[in-house]
């Protein structure tokens, strides 16, 4: 629901020429997005975590997989902390961060 909100808002944002004027600033879209990545590392942590079946039995490295997840909360984390801090300053290295992320 978030990405196609952010779809939307990208579209209607795009037909402004002048940044006032938009409905939605381009710092809280960016807020939605990277705390939404935040958001999507946990939840995807949580259903591994508390899956019927033991993470041994479905995992040949259950503590590969554990560290990964971890990696994942952690790098999430980061640009959404940045961005909150200094939407300007960080935007960028935020979102370097991000698609380091998704590699």
């Amino acid at each position: 629901g978030t990405n196609v909100a952010l779809i939307i808002t990208n579209y209607v944002d795009s037909q402004y020429d002048d940044p006032e004027d938009k409905p939605v600033p381009e710092k809280w879209f960016h807020l939605v997005e990277f705390w939404g990545t935040f958001a999507f590392a946990i939840v995807e942590c949580l259903s591994l975590i508390f899956t019927p079946k033991s993470m041994i039995n479905l995992y040949d490295n259950p503590l590969l997989l554990r560290l990964i997840l971890f990696f994942n909360i952690v790098v999430a984390t980061i640009p959404a902390l940045l961005i909150s801090f200094n939407y300007e300053y960080f935007e960028v290295i935020s979102h370097q961060i991000e698609y380091l992320n998704e590699l």
